[in-house]
């Protein structure tokens, strides 16, 4: 088996353990160590934060959103919820 067999492997068995709640701050987690500053907000371009998501996704062998259910399914808190406690 080559070491890319086993990292994938690895990966799969790590993605089949990972719980949503545990990606979700997993992936803040990742996001606030790295370098630099990825800008989020209604005014920011979309597009850093998606391809953030999408390296921590396939770094985890997490799939891809099923367009059937996203964003539909998803519930977001009001924008007023302060953040800044």
């Amino acid at each position: 088996m080559t070491a890319e067999q086993v990292l994938c492997r690895e990966t799969i068995k790590a993605a089949a353990q990972l719980d949503p709640a545990g990606a979700v701050y997993g992936l803040l987690a990742w996001l606030t160590t790295r370098k630099g500053t990825l800008r989020l907000g209604s005014s920011e371009d979309a597009a850093p934060a998606a391809r953030a998501a999408e390296a921590f996704c396939r770094a985890n062998g997490l799939g891809e959103p099923a367009e059937e259910s996203y964003p539909r399914h998803l519930r977001f808190p009001p924008s007023t919820v302060n953040l800044d406690r």
